[in-house]
């Protein structure tokens, strides 16, 4: 009986020190503290600590504890936890309400997750005492191990109690902060039932009260609405009919839980000044049920503003990085003329030079060594241009019908010669191909072979052998697929330098004796990419190499025209002898290289120093005195292009209707195009070569006439 009674006054001790806590500590971190200390101190316990439930994301932490001395925290380790953990413990709050386990007895199952969370901190027993708010349990009170009064759950239940309605003064303090810290951040902010149509006004400053002048006589939230759509602004008008009560309801009852409605106008005042609002409106949980909201107005001309300097810099970054990719087009437009120019001289001089009589054996091997030099100096040209259109996104597709077939065909006849010298094994397989016709970009594919097999060539010994491969993998919705391998024994490559293979100014530097920019590889890669393809590769030192080019193409109809060519016998050649071309350059060495090499194949040959003499040549002439005008692009006085427009503007129909081709350093496939759009029957690259000037001529002049 005494123990009793001395446990009854020890409680009632507690219970009034409790209350005093309360009173004394502002401070909840120091008040939850010298709580849990009295209670573990009442039973003895090694530890006491709250957990809260965040119910919405299906969580627990432990919030507060309190431990004895010689007891290491655990509070650090007991956060975010999954809610089920403590099901069956909930599943008693809400049965019994306080609880005391006692594992030792076995009260516990040994293999559940609960008892193995208690072993692991050392828990032998514990007691607990739910956290209820509102009718919800949002957590529990707990102490670990405890040895003495156990008898009775009276403290746990009134310490609980305390601690249940401070964290309820704590939480109602927080939503308080965190509402004033929403409401200074708006303008205007009111809160309603959509259901019962309520409307209370929890802030609205001077300048939205000027704004909306209506704003103290609103009762409802459909008066306020409609004071707020009489304001004068930008408004949208097809969200006018949005911006209702029954409307924003039905949004937010379809919508998502937790679904946000915006809405911007903007709002031009007395003086003239124009601001940009926002309208938000929140759900305010649990939604549906509630049916309450948020509804707030906020100044974001601010936000607004940085946006469009934002976006000013941008479009100035953009003009910038447009305008210098213009000046690096036109730069390499430019360099590729100006270097063209004098190879074709060094070229063209070379040319004529090997066509001397009696010049001494020396000399013409001396003249084959330029030649060569010149042609290997005009490839690598030809690489740093063709690169830099890619990286200046100028590099496009002409699809058109090709048979890969004869594309195989004409690398092997291509390479066999020179194949044949170094003594290498050259082999070009086609597989079951049955849809050889396809589109493509021919001129890119056979870019793209022709990197493949003259890497293949420059690094495979002589004895070695190099094969070409191309098989259908795959036919589907006339789209065929297919593989192309190129494969070799020659030296391979490391490792390092694979990974780096495809990426541009980059080459296996062991190879000192291998001439090239190293831009070919780069190239192919981003014309297969282009295309739609994947290229692979397996090497490795001494093992050689093999390319992949696993690809798709559409499906094209058989050209008739070109197999009835096929049958056809060639085109007669033409008696160049009874024929006058007007050659048109600015520059005389390029005038007097053409005209050699022309009048060297029997043609008659006049010339013209810019576009507006070429036009006075033309127009001063008979019809028939000239078979053809050989036209540069880039002179003085008159371009190419103007000449051929005035020549093609002429009134006799005979003379505008005079052959014309471009004979220009403009090499790229824009340069073509433009040659085309202004009249120009065909184009002729510099620098030139008279095979090609023969075969252009022949095949113009034979159309002519047909």
């Amino acid at each position: 009986m005494q123990d009793q009674k001395n446990q009854k006054i020890a409680i009632n001790d507690l219970l009034m020190d409790c209350v005093r806590i309360l009173r004394e500590h502002e401070d909840y971190e120091q008040a939850f503290d010298k709580l849990l200390e009295m209670v573990a101190s009442f039973y003895r316990a090694d530890r006491s600590y709250i957990f809260e439930f965040d119910l919405e994301a299906e969580r627990l932490s432990n919030t507060y504890e309190w431990c004895a001395e010689g007891i290491v925290p655990e509070i650090e380790l007991l956060q975010n936890l999954e809610l089920s953990i403590v099901d069956r413990w909930i599943v008693q709050f809400e049965a019994k309400g306080e609880f005391y386990i006692n594992s030792v007895d076995g009260d516990l199952d040994r293999d559940s997750d609960e008892y193995k969370i208690l072993a692991m901190q050392q828990i032998e027993s514990l007691m607990a005492a739910p956290l209820t708010l509102g009718g919800q349990i949002v957590g529990f009170l707990g102490v670990d191990n405890p040895r003495a009064n156990t008898n009775t759950l009276l403290v746990l239940q009134a310490v609980s109690a305390f601690a249940v309605n401070e964290l309820g003064r704590k939480r109602q303090e927080q939503q308080h902060r965190m509402l004033s810290a929403l409401t200074d951040d708006y303008d205007l902010l009111v809160r309603s039932d959509l259901e019962r149509d309520t409307l209370a006004i929890l802030r609205a400053t001077a300048p939205i009260q000027r704004m909306i002048p209506a704003l103290n006589r609103c009762r409802r939230f459909s008066d306020f609405l409609q004071a707020l759509r009489a304001v004068d602004g930008d408004w949208d008008a097809a969200r006018e009919g949005e911006f209702d009560r029954e409307r924003i309801l039905t949004q937010l009852t379809q919508g998502a839980q937790g679904q946000k409605l915006i809405h911007n106008f903007r709002h031009v005042d007395m003086e003239g000044r124009s601001t940009t609002y926002q309208i938000k409106v929140v759900p305010v949980a649990p939604w549906p049920e509630s049916g309450k909201i948020l509804l707030g107005v906020h100044n974001i001309e601010e936000t607004v503003q940085a946006e469009e300097r934002q976006r000013q810099l941008l479009q100035a970054a953009l003009d910038r990085a447009e305008s210098a990719n213009r000046a690096k087009t036109t730069f390499f437009s430019n360099m590729s003329h100006d270097i063209r120019t004098p190879m074709n001289a060094i070229i063209g001089y070379t040319t004529l030079a090997q066509k001397v009589p009696d010049v001494p054996e020396e000399c013409r091997e001396f003249l084959n060594k330029i030649e060569a030099s010149g042609e290997h100096l005009l490839s690598l040209i030809n690489d740093v241009l063709e690169m830099s259109r890619i990286e200046s996104g100028r590099f496009d597709l002409d699809l058109e019908p090709c048979d890969l077939r004869q594309v195989m065909n004409q690398v092997r006849d291509l390479f066999a010669t020179q194949m044949e010298m170094k003594g290498l094994k050259y082999e070009v397989s086609v597989g079951d191909v049955q849809t050889p016709w396809v589109l493509c970009d021919k001129s890119r594919l056979d870019r793209v072979l022709l990197n493949l097999i003259s890497n293949s060539y420059k690094f495979t010994p002589g004895g070695g052998t190099v094969a070409v491969s191309l098989e259908q993998t795959g036919l589907k919705a006339d789209v065929a697929a297919f593989t192309l391998r190129v494969r070799d024994n020659g030296i391979g490559m490391s490792s390092e330098f694979a990974d780096t293979v495809f990426d541009a100014y980059t080459r296996e530097r062991t190879v000192k004796s291998i001439q090239g920019t190293g831009l070919g590889m780069a190239i192919t890669k981003n014309i297969v990419d282009l295309m739609g393809g994947e290229i692979s590769l397996e090497t490795a030192p001494g093992q050689g190499t093999e390319f992949r080019i696993d690809i798709r193409f559409p499906v094209a109809e058989e050209e008739a025209e070109q197999v009835k060519a096929s049958d056809e016998p060639a085109a007669p050649q033409l008696d160049f002898s009874q024929m006058r071309l007007l050659v048109v350059d600015d520059n005389e060495i390029n005038r007097e290289i053409a005209t050699m090499l022309l009048e060297e194949s029997g043609f008659q040959v006049d010339t013209a120093e810019d576009g507006q003499l070429a036009v006075q040549a033309v127009e001063a002439s008979k019809p028939g005195d000239y078979q053809a005008v050989l036209m540069d692009v880039q002179m003085p006085v008159m371009n190419g292009y103007q000449a051929t427009r005035a020549i093609r503007a002429l009134p006799d129909p005979e003379l505008s209707r005079i052959p014309i081709i471009a004979m220009t350093a403009n090499a790229f496939a824009e340069d073509v195009q433009a040659a085309k759009d202004a009249g120009m029957d065909d184009h002729i690259p510099k620098p030139i070569d008279l095979l090609v000037i023969l075969d252009t001529l022949t095949r113009v002049l034979t159309e002519r006439k047909g």
